[in-house]
């Protein structure tokens, strides 16, 4: 895995995306600019340990959220940030985690995820750099945009 820098989260990203209906671009960028109001974040365990996020500015969380919850049936009536749309950024962290973990098993690593944990606030910001190996991803498309990043001990 360390020789591949993580690459298989950038095609466990594509993949689930385009599985889900999503028309987005992935770019690997080196760190997350402007203020992030929405993070959600599930640990990874197993034979490798770190975290994956979700970052998001509140206006793109929004969109976001309201496009997943119209994918999976269940649509999202506010254009204000609340906890239908907090559900809908955790389910969509959780189902591209449980992605990765599947793609970590294609690479022989055997990973859990934990349940997400959403947080939305003020300028919101976690250091994953102290990992051994950290990948940030710009994903872009009809919602605006948000980041993945991956940290990995």
């Amino acid at each position: 895995m360390e020789n591949k820098k993580l690459s298989y989260l950038s095609s466990s990203l594509s993949s689930f995306l385009s599985d889900a209906g999503f028309t987005s671009t992935i770019h690997p960028v080196e760190d997350i600019s402007g203020q992030i109001n929405v993070m959600a974040t599930v640990g990874i365990t197993g034979d490798k340990v770190g975290f994956l996020t979700l970052s998001s500015e509140l206006n793109n969380a929004v969109k976001l959220s309201k496009i997943f919850a119209e994918l999976m049936e269940i649509p999202i009536d506010s254009d204000v940030f609340s906890d239908p749309h907090l559900e809908a950024i955790s389910e969509f962290t959780n189902q591209i985690s449980g992605r990765v973990v599947m793609f970590m098993e294609d690479n022989e690593l055997n990973c859990s995820i934990t349940p997400p944990t959403v947080l939305s606030g003020g300028d919101i910001s976690i250091n994953l750099k102290t990992l051994e190996h950290t990948e940030i991803f710009r994903v872009e498309g009809q919602y605006g945009f948000f980041y993945i990043t991956i940290g990995i001990k």
